[in-house]
């Protein structure tokens, strides 16, 4: 059992293939420094895994102040059953005032084993977390389906929680590495027996982790829109998104949806084509760096949030814009 004298916020990590902490699990990291600076405590990253001890040196040089190492091939056959045990045994010791882990269809797994198991309160599909004057920490998450965002606060000692992907920040250097703990990994025989792995590989970059998203609106009027904005999206190594309705008419793939409903995305470059700029839609994107939009209508709500705005119809601006950027890039 690990045990920790200032009990802060512990970071549950996600490994991708190749051993090393994923984009979201980093952004995470930076979300939990950002908030143990109100709460005076330790910032502790839980790393578990088949041979881990990469993720555990990446997680310790981001600023986080002692990485827990739980390295075991059962974390590969026994699925969430494994993850949801060890978490429990390291929570015992630590009492950390905040658990949190990217929201993932893992999480939704494990994390309410954790909660039932430790008698406390989970909070799903967080889009914000932040700390008042008081340490209070306050949940932000959708409800409604999306069309309102409601605040909640805990009285739990222990509150575990799970974050949207692209809602963290990124982690700050603080110019020295964590300790590394290796911490004794709980055995034993679980109903679940994972036989096989599959992943799909994505055909470009993830949209949640793209620096370049180009995304369509309603104002596209089908799903043939859509091919001209993955051509502009390959171009620039981006990723193609929408607005919720190109998703509900099945112009686009679900997946595809940016907002509070869909996915919350900060990329360095968002450009918005047809997209009228709906509340829902703007909170999924509203920490991207530069926001280009192309609209027809001048009072589109979109142009609020943009840097660089154009009033036109986009069947006659895009295909020059892109031609544009394929001549600037030499391709």
């Amino acid at each position: 059992m690990v045990s920790c004298e200032s009990p802060g916020i512990l970071v549950l990590t996600e490994l991708v293939d190749n051993g090393l902490l994923t984009t979201r699990t980093r952004l995470l990291v930076g979300l939990a420094q950002y908030l143990t600076a109100g709460l005076h405590g330790e910032l502790i990253a839980l790393v578990t895994g088949n041979g881990a001890a990469k993720a555990a040196r990446e997680a310790a040089s981001l600023g986080v102040d002692t990485v827990l190492l739980a390295d075991s091939p059962s974390f590969g056959t026994s699925g969430t059953e494994a993850l949801a045990a060890n978490i429990c045994e390291v929570c015992a010791g630590l009492r950390p005032r905040l658990v949190v882990a990217p929201h993932t269809q893992a999480a939704q797994d494990f994390m309410p084993m954790v909660a039932f198991r430790l008698g406390t309160a989970l909070v799903t599909d967080c889009v914000g977390i932040t700390a008042r004057e008081d340490s209070t920490l306050v949940f932000t998450k959708p409800i409604y389906g999306g069309n309102a965002l409601a605040e909640f606060v805990s009285g739990s000692p222990t509150t575990l929680a799970t974050v949207r992907i692209g809602s963290g920040r990124e982690p700050t250097e603080c110019g020295h590495a964590g300790s590394i703990v290796p911490v004794p990994v709980r055995e034993g025989r679980y109903r679940l027996e994972v036989l096989e792995s599959k992943h799909d590989e994505p055909s470009g970059p993830v949209l949640e982790e793209a620096g370049v998203v180009v995304a369509g609106g309603r104002g596209l009027g089908g799903p043939e829109g859509f091919d001209k904005l993955r051509g502009l999206a390959d171009t620039l190594g981006g990723a193609v998104g929408a607005s919720r309705p190109p998703c509900d008419l099945g112009w686009a793939d679900p997946d595809t949806q940016v907002g509070i409903t869909g996915k919350i995305v900060a990329p360095d470059i968002y450009i918005a084509v047809a997209i009228s700029g709906s509340s829902q839609h703007l909170t999924g994107m509203s920490d991207s760096g530069t926001v280009v939009a192309l609209n027809n209508d001048p009072d589109a709500c979109i142009f609020n949030a943009a840097d660089y705005g154009v009033v036109a119809d986009w069947q006659q601006v895009l295909p020059a814009f892109s031609r544009k950027v394929r001549e600037l890039l030499g391709s």
